[in-house]
């Protein structure tokens, strides 16, 4: 029968990256456990309880030896068996937890890094909705000059640069995804829309 050490715990861990990184160095030992197990399971071959080996083991009993269910093959694959289907479970119920610790981790650092989010996206922002409204004096200045007489063209033609802001666009979702995550406030937005 094959017998898997007993491997030693680890220290109880004090934070996140503590838990995460014994979490990462148990499923790997279970993952070499598992492969073990499975080396085991091949060196044994797949015999069925119907195999001439119970039958051997059968009439050895009814013989009168002693039965050693360890001693028979079928009883050590089926343990064999049992402990990988622990070892699956053990497997993804840990991966599921590092899962877990991976968000929470990604989540702790952005929230340690968001006022300086906040600040750049703000700042983002108002250079985009600033943009829109010089585009917007720009078209009013078309109008001018076509009313004057001239030509409609002007030097940068041919280059949108962010539209001007008169449709629910890119920049309209951008503010709005910021006004839900707390970057900017919507009078923000609209003194920058309306200036």
């Amino acid at each position: 029968m094959i017998a898997l050490k007993r491997k030693p715990t680890a220290a109880s861990p004090v934070d996140g990256e503590d838990m995460l990184a014994a979490l990462d160095r148990r499923l790997s030992t279970i993952e070499a456990d598992d492969n073990e197990l499975r080396a085991a399971e091949l060196a044994l071959g797949d015999y069925s309880p119907n195999g001439s080996r119970l039958t051997e083991a059968a009439e050895a009993l009814l013989a009168g030896t002693e039965f050693d269910p360890n001693a028979n093959v079928v009883s050590q694959l089926d343990a064999i068996r049992k402990k990988r289907a622990v070892i699956r479970r053990a497997l993804e119920i840990g991966y599921s937890q590092r899962e877990r610790l991976l968000v929470e981790r990604a989540g702790s650092i952005f929230a340690s890094f968001f006022p300086e989010v906040a600040e750049l996206e703000r700042r983002r922002l108002m250079t985009v909705l600033q943009l829109q409204r010089i585009n917007r004096e720009r078209e009013g200045l078309r109008e001018k000059i076509l009313a004057a007489g001239g030509t409609p063209y002007l030097p940068t033609d041919g280059v949108e640069f962010l539209g001007i802001g008169d449709i629910q666009d890119q920049t309209w979702e951008c503010c709005e995804r910021a006004i839900s995550n707390g970057v900017v406030s919507r009078a923000e937005i609209e003194k920058a829309r309306s200036s």
